[in-house]
């Protein structure tokens, strides 16, 4: 007889240890977000609630506001704006790249392409600043630190576990490295962003997400198994047809964000359209089947690239065979359309 202390299991006595592996591989997936919180992200993230069991948020800074800022005004937005019951744990991350290539190779400004200041934090920075000042055990800050939690739900929750990364890759590098048995423990990590051929929109050549750091993009890819990359291209393919062009006043991102709110056109404008994708991916089985995924061995080069991917022959050419990696190389439009009107309701 096999007894089991997982809360799912609670009351049941299995006696046949193969029903107990079948039962487990049927229980409802769950996800951490790791985020910025950027506009484009609050919106997927809005969509995501409602959509799948979330078991934590964590975070990762924007710019020049701190992971403890935003981990406030996310919880603050949980009560008060998607309205959900129950708590979903929101941990602070890193503050900072692993490299500040901006700062020490004094490159070209990171072009905020997310919209940052379209955000008031102002009440949150107060509220952190005075709780900053309280002493509190480090090893419970160690504790609750994001790239801890990672690890430790990732050894918890193992293959029924999936992680979709949103925003610059700083926890989920920092995660692996703390714990390298966690490279492939899980089920899937969905990365949004990273371009294979230079695409840009955060200054020459750059994807955001991956020049805000490209050490940890680097790392991501080198160590962790059972990635699926949403790439910029995705975007432009997306934008040609006719889905997330916001100077198209027909295109159904336009009539979703209507729908959605009362931005200025050129707010709007500067919205990243791939969170979204990546949301509706994360949520809906049947965005499987319209997206070509390709295998790939990837690596970060250059300076220049800032982050962006490349196609790198060399570890094919050793041993014959590419990577885990996967990227969304190209989209069934029409059949993605579907999915985005019945997603959101849009006629």
């Amino acid at each position: 007889m096999i007894n089991t202390n997982n809360s799912e299991f609670k009351g049941i006595e299995i006696k046949n240890k193969y029903f107990l592996i079948c039962f487990k591989k049927i229980a409802q997936p769950v996800w951490i977000i790791d985020t910025d919180y950027s506009l484009d992200d609050q919106i997927s993230l809005e969509y995501l609630l409602k959509n799948i069991k979330v078991i934590a948020i964590t975070v990762c800074g924007a710019g020049t506001v701190s992971p403890a800022v935003i981990k406030a005004k996310i919880e603050y937005d949980l009560k008060n704006r998607y309205k959900i019951e129950g708590e979903i744990p929101v941990y602070a991350g890193a503050d900072r790249p692993f490299i500040d290539y901006h700062k020490e190779l004094k490159d070209d400004e990171i072009y905020d392409s997310y919209n940052y200041e379209k955000t008031d934090y102002s009440i949150f920075i107060e509220e952190v600043n005075k709780t900053s000042s309280e002493k509190v055990d480090i090893n419970v800050k160690i504790s609750n630190m994001a790239a801890v939690k990672i690890a430790e739900l990732v050894r918890s929750n193992e293959k029924n576990l999936n992680i979709l990364a949103l925003g610059p890759l700083t926890n989920i590098s920092l995660a692996v490295l703390i714990d390298y048995s966690i490279k492939d423990k899980f089920d899937n990590l969905l990365i949004v962003g990273g371009s294979y051929h230079n695409l840009g929109n955060s200054g020459n050549s750059a994807e955001y997400n991956f020049r805000v750091d490209p050490v940890a993009a680097k790392n991501v890819i080198h160590y962790y198994k059972n990635i699926t990359l949403i790439p910029l291209e995705i975007e432009e393919h997306l934008k040609l047809g006719g889905i997330g062009d916001l100077k198209t006043k027909h295109s159904i991102l336009n009539k979703f964000y209507d729908h959605l709110s009362e931005e200025t056109e050129e707010s709007r404008s500067r919205h990243s359209f791939l969170g979204l994708f990546g949301a509706i991916v994360a949520t809906n089985p049947n965005t499987q089947k319209i997206v070509n995924l390709r295998p790939t061995d990837v690596d970060i080069i250059g300076r220049y690239t800032r982050g962006s991917l490349a196609i790198e022959k060399y570890e094919y050419l050793k041993s014959g065979k590419f990577n885990e990696i996967k990227i969304v190389e190209d989209v069934d439009l029409e059949k993605f359309k579907i999915i985005f009107k019945e997603s959101f309701t849009i006629e």
